[in-house]
């Protein structure tokens, strides 16, 4: 199994991405979206800015 995102639906008829982990775990979840299209651009964004990311580790 690969690490995946899924689109699913809110009671209201609206959208969320969730991102599930190569062992199917959830580890993310993203903000509601009014539109499907909305959802898969918040992904796009998401997967095209992650690899720039880098870690703020604010506990030290």
């Amino acid at each position: 199994m690969a690490a995946i995102f899924e689109i699913r639906n809110t009671v209201n008829g609206k959208f969320y991405w969730r991102f599930k982990a190569i062992n199917g775990e959830v580890v993310a979840v993203s903000e509601v979206y009014e539109t499907k299209q909305g959802c898969k651009d918040g992904i796009d964004c998401l997967m095209s800015n992650a690899v720039f990311a880098t870690i703020n580790d604010q506990t030290i």
